[in-house]
């Protein structure tokens, strides 16, 4: 959220809090708090370090992202892995095809809906 606001500012808090809740109410146990950016020594981005904090508070086994420079090995604990978003879906995969199968089916029927127009 705090990229999309300095990345988006036009966008209001209401819709930035709408986007927040839509991301709660999908992964309610996902939700961590108590833990605080300063709990990290490092990455230097901000964003950056609050999400390593969140993941290392919230004993996630694997961190997800794109951005794997931001998250070198000497900022990341050994049980933790940074990987990218294709090398998730592999890893799953492996673990259970037919979940990650029906998942990239949503996935794919989410993203060919036309979005519905309401009459002004």
């Amino acid at each position: 959220m705090y990229r999309l606001r300095r990345k988006r500012p036009e966008h209001s808090e209401q819709a930035i809090g709408g986007q927040r809740r839509r991301f709660v109410q999908a992964f309610p146990y996902g939700l961590v708090t108590g833990c605080s950016p300063h709990d990290v020594p490092c990455p230097p981005d901000p964003d950056d370090r609050y999400v390593l904090a969140a993941a290392v508070h919230g004993r996630a086994d694997i961190l997800v992202t794109d951005d794997r420079r931001a998250f070198p090995p000497e900022c990341v604990r050994e049980s933790l892995s940074v990987r990218t978003g294709d090398e998730f879906l592999n890893w799953a995969a492996g673990r259970s095809m037919p979940l990650v199968m029906r998942t990239l089916a949503r996935q794919i029927d989410y993203y060919r809906r036309t979005p519905v127009r309401r009459a002004a």
